[in-house]
């Protein structure tokens, strides 16, 4: 799962590349649509992507190996018109917020042991620890009954704050999940943060397409 972030930057989870690259594989498309798997939806081929570990000298702040968690890719050309780009940043301290955030993402289904991946769904969260400037937070469902939650697929999925007459704006990306799905307990990257918001400047102006991040 993906954030569309500007006309041609997708922001993601850094280890949905890693984990294809050591399979051999590689990411070389982008499909615009609520199921990928429909064959009218819209694809987009990749130009490329970078990685925190790509831009020399970013200086880090977490000693945890997920710490860098993001990624963002570049398309060949731009998507499409009828796909909102979402601003990144802004959300302010996430742990005043009960109700207005939304997990946005392509995984499976937790109510069903079938495989499900690949219809884009909504999850409502609340926040279980500050986020402040730390380069990560955690959150479950709203629903806390077991019957919801992030599970496989939501990967790089962007956790948005949907504030009353305001634009929906990218505080976390899903990074990981606890088990089983329902229920889950799921980890975000803070792009915001220090480090990670200062990838987020420079890998966009190195892919051509500056943004800014908003504190």
């Amino acid at each position: 799962t993906g954030t569309l972030i500007a006309d041609d930057l997708v922001l993601s989870a850094q280890h949905c590349i890693d984990v294809p690259e050591s399979l051999k594989g590689s990411l070389t498309k982008v499909v615009f649509g609520t199921d990928i798997f429909d064959k009218k939806s819209v694809s987009v081929d990749v130009a490329r992507y970078l990685r925190p570990k790509d831009l020399p000298g970013l200086s880090l702040s977490s000693e945890d190996t997920l710490g860098d968690d993001l990624v963002l890719v570049k398309l060949a050309k731009k998507a499409p018109r009828d796909w909102r780009r979402v601003d990144v940043g802004g959300g302010g301290d996430v742990g005043a917020y009960s109700r207005s955030l939304r997990l946005f993402g392509f995984g499976d289904s937790v109510d069903s042991q079938d495989y499900s991946s690949g219809v884009l769904r909504r999850v409502d969260l609340v926040p279980v620890t500050d986020r402040n400037a730390k380069p990560d937070f955690f959150a479950r469902p709203l629903d806390y009954s077991g019957r919801t939650g992030a599970c496989n697929g939501d990967s790089g999925g962007a956790l948005l704050l949907e504030d009353e007459g305001q634009a929906p704006r990218v505080i976390g990306v899903v990074s990981s999940t606890s088990t089983p799905c329902a229920g889950s307990t799921t980890r975000f990257m803070n792009p915001s943060s220090a480090a990670l918001a200062e990838f987020v400047r420079r890998g966009s102006r190195a892919l051509g397409t500056p943004l800014d991040v908003k504190a």
